[in-house]
């Protein structure tokens, strides 16, 4: 079994990268990979639930079964969250420094950004 990890580093609104990330990890998960999740830059927002229909709450919503679907870890850039002054509204979201996320990407195998 392959570890991979999926970072995202645009926001819900720019474009099809959030929801192609979101499909790559979803498939990822369907083959039994060890997925790890990471938000930094823009990515962040995607943690930031809104309660409208729009593209946002979709993508949170699907954000968040990444975890119900197996992904082994969930991190997000305190940095990041801070600069936009963003809480995730997810309970599994591991808030790290950013200097850290290199030690964490360091043991997988395969890294996607979106």
């Amino acid at each position: 079994m392959k570890r991979v990890a999926i970072l995202f580093t645009h926001g819900a609104w720019h474009g099809v990268d959030a929801a192609a990330g979101i499909d790559a990890a979803l498939s990822l998960l369907a083959f039994e990979h060890e997925l790890h999740v990471g938000f930094f830059g823009a990515g962040v927002e995607l943690l930031s639930g809104s309660v409208d229909g729009d593209e946002r709450s979709q993508c949170h919503r699907m954000v968040a079964a990444l975890r119900h679907h197996g992904a082994s870890s969930m991190v997000a850039s305190r940095e990041c969250l801070e600069s936009r002054s963003l809480q995730p509204h997810l309970a599994d979201i591991e808030i790290r420094p950013r200097a850290q996320f290199a030690a964490w990407l360091s043991g997988t195998d395969h890294v996607l950004c979106f």
